[in-house]
């Protein structure tokens, strides 16, 4: 829940929420809470995102971007952890360590492209090129972010 507040927070700094968005996220967060297993979590996020669709177009430059992304991984890393078990059950140390890794990995890519995309604003550059470049370093660094989480080759 502190993740969907997180992105809520962020996308009211840079333009604003609708109402009815907001209570849908919030309702989706109680759901998921209570049963991390069910659709709800990928609904909760599929909702986080379209709360950054309904932003301005310039807001994917702004710096609250990078906290809504510290968000939404941290609803993803959650709902994984919560999704393992039975309630009862506590998520192995082990997997836990390696999903937080995950986690901040693609956190990693999204400053990176976000870094990116704010270096490259008002280039010249045809916007298909742009796109296509955003798109290739995106893939890329969650390949490397995917490759570093897993660790060495056993």
């Amino acid at each position: 829940m502190v993740g969907a507040a997180v992105v809520l927070f962020a996308a009211a700094a840079v333009g604003s929420v609708p109402a009815w968005l907001a209570v849908v996220v919030g309702l989706l967060s109680l759901v998921a809470l209570a049963r991390a297993d069910s659709p709800a979590g990928l609904v909760l996020v599929a909702a986080l995102g379209l709360v950054w669709l309904l932003q301005p177009a310039g807001s994917i430059t702004s710096p609250w971007v990078l906290l809504a992304s510290a968000g939404v991984v941290a609803v993803h890393v959650a709902l994984l952890l919560a999704a393992q078990g039975p309630a009862v059950m506590h998520p192995d140390p082990v997997q836990a360590r390696l999903w937080l890794a995950r986690g901040g990995a693609l956190w990693l890519a999204c400053a990176l492209l976000w870094l990116a995309a704010h270096w490259l604003r008002g280039s010249t550059m045809p916007s298909a090129i742009f796109v296509l470049a955003l798109v290739l370093l995106a893939v890329s660094m969650v390949w490397i972010g995917q490759r570093v989480a897993q660790g060495p080759p056993t």
